[in-house]
């Protein structure tokens, strides 16, 4: 009773502030929270190991998934809007249960008493974030279509061409160090530099298939484009874990509700392309299976990256490279070359090298 006064006589005084002040306020408050982001960040600290499984299991999840996306991926931005009905289904469905779970448990309701300037200036902030990364989660999926419709041409397996995708745990091992904090020793460096060979060697593996118009594909592409969306996920899940790191926000919750606008945005393109086109349901379906299962798998492997090391968490999930590859190879007939193999080996080795880092300089430290 006396909390709803004090709130109903704090917003009576915030009424009869000048928008001048309002406006000075609410940049003081920016600036304040800004710095104590800063800090955060700077302090953060792993409290516990459930990041390791979450970041296996996505991996595993994101090679059967992948599978599906593959095979629908030379439908080129038709695939993409037919995926995000996948993504949409099953964001809703997770922030559903999730919310219905937490009603049922009680929790999600506020117990302190939040003023009602800093209330709107976070949830307008974590809106317009989240807006934000669905509007960029749209080109960055159409990459990762690009980049498997172009292996398919150029004549490389789809599970090796997707191990390119593992040089985020690269580059997030640079930028954890430098933004997080987090440590960065010889081991992770001997792994980027198994990771970099190997892409060196996939640039060298492509058979020259071509297109149905005639035309060959260079395996430079699929490298180029696989590259890009490297740096896609990179700065996503940079992105993902400063905002829940600073808001102390879920990534489920951030995921889900990104999936969901991303999914509304693309329906139109794929109802227009139905009402003038059709639609094949064989290829509806593996769409539908791959976004939900792809959904799946980022879910899981942001949450690994948002609670534990950026650098391991995002390679641990490269486990997705060797089951799409022999998914690939059995189900849609994309032989390995040799070389590609070779590439997919030294991949896997840089992944592990830089996913167990800590563990291998401890066990050398305790042998001296």
């Amino acid at each position: 009773m006396l909390g709803n006064l004090k709130s109903e006589e704090q917003d009576d005084l915030w009424s009869l502030v000048s928008p001048n002040d309002k406006r000075k306020s609410l940049l003081e408050d920016f600036e304040a929270s800004t710095e104590e982001s800063t800090k955060e960040l700077a302090s953060f600290e792993v409290h516990s190991n459930y990041w390791i499984l979450w970041g296996i299991l996505g991996g595993i999840t994101a090679g059967i998934g992948s599978l599906f996306v593959g095979k629908a991926s030379t439908e080129g931005f038709h695939a993409r809007s037919m995926i995000s009905i996948g993504n949409l289904i099953a964001g809703i469905g997770y922030f559903s249960v999730k919310t219905a779970y937490q009603r049922l448990n009680g929790e999600g309701q506020e117990d302190d008493v939040i003023e009602i300037r800093e209330y709107r200036t976070h949830k307008g902030l974590k809106i317009a974030i989240i807006f934000v990364d669905a509007l960029v989660s749209i080109g960055g999926g159409f990459l990762v279509v690009l980049t498997f419709e172009y292996a398919f041409y150029a004549g490389i397996n789809q599970g090796i061409i997707s191990t390119l995708f593992s040089f985020t745990s690269v580059f997030l091992s640079i930028f954890g160090w430098l933004l997080f904090d987090e440590r960065i020793n010889s081991v992770q460096i001997i792994g980027m530099i198994s990771m970099t060979t190997s892409a060196i060697l996939y640039g060298f593996s492509g058979s020259g298939h071509t297109q149905s118009n005639g035309s060959a594909v260079s395996s430079i592409l699929p490298i180029l484009f696989g590259l890009i969306s490297t740096i896609y996920f990179t700065g996503r899940s940079l992105a993902l874990k400063a905002f829940c790191v600073r808001y102390q926000y879920s990534a489920l919750d951030f995921m889900s509700i990104s999936y969901i606008i991303c999914g509304s945005i693309l329906l139109i393109p794929f109802l227009t392309h139905v009402i003038n086109y059709g639609v094949e349901m064989s290829l509806l379906k593996d769409c539908i299976i791959g976004g939900i299962l792809q959904e799946t798998s980022m879910i899981m492997m942001y949450y690994s990256i948002s609670t534990g090391y950026s650098g391991p968490a995002a390679a641990l999930s490269s486990i997705q490279a060797p089951l799409q590859t022999a998914l690939a190879a059995i189900f849609l007939f994309q032989v390995p070359s040799p070389l590609q193999v070779s590439g997919l080996i030294l991949a896997m080795i840089g992944s592990i090298l830089i996913s167990t880092s800590t563990q291998i300089m401890g066990l050398l430290n305790l042998s001296k």
